[in-house]
């Protein structure tokens, strides 16, 4: 009797060990649902630094809400290979329905992504889209779309404008291994050609 209760001591201690020790693995490596990839962080990003910098740099742009238009798009390249995880972008503030986030590899003309999103309206919210493969010099096309629900204000996104609106935005833009090289509005009217540019935030890992 007593060599069969020492047995099952033994099974349940080794039972609480193992299960003690999978909760540890998964709180280091980081499988957490909230983050799932802990190499991929909002924080300062390359896009956002580029942004911020070009208005920094021109007294004669300014970040406004505008353009009554159902897709923003940038195309770009990147310098050598990188990963997209997450995208960052801002609603407007009358908007409930989902965006429509999509990525084109402007070589092929091929949609190597898309996704449907509602972000935050008072910030830059972020979700995450997996692993984006991207190559390095190979353009690509970002775009936001909106469909048009009834009212053109609620087309309108956070851009980079000239202050008198009558000028076009610089293009291209650098910061890092981005390069912004063009944009594009279209949706209800345009296109609007390098005009613009749409705070469209991309995340690398």
């Amino acid at each position: 009797m007593k060599s069969q209760i020492n047995n099952t001591e033994a099974s349940f201690l080794k039972a609480a060990i193992f299960g003690l020790s999978i909760i540890v693995l998964i709180t280091y490596t980081g499988c957490n649902p909230n983050n799932p990839n802990p190499n991929c962080s909002s924080t300062n990003t390359v896009f956002n630094r580029l942004y911020n910098n070009h208005l920094a740099n021109n007294s004669n742009y300014q970040n406004v809400n505008s353009v009554d238009l159902e897709i923003h798009s940038y195309t770009f390249n990147v310098s050598t290979a990188k990963t997209i995880c997450q995208i960052g972008y801002q609603s407007n503030t009358a908007v409930t329905s989902p965006y429509t986030i999509r990525i084109r590899n402007l070589a092929n003309n091929q949609i190597i992504y898309t996704g449907s999103f509602t972000f935050s309206s008072t910030q830059t919210s972020y979700v995450n889209v997996g692993a984006i493969a991207l190559q390095a010099g190979v353009n690509y096309k970002i775009e936001r779309e909106l469909t048009f629900q009834g009212s053109l204000a609620n087309l309108t996104g956070r851009i980079i404008r000239d202050n008198s609106a009558a000028g076009p935005v610089s293009f291209p833009i650098n910061n890092g291994v981005l390069t912004i090289t063009s944009s594009s509005f279209s949706g209800m009217g345009g296109p609007i050609v390098d005009y613009y540019l749409p705070y469209i935030d991309i995340v690398f890992q």
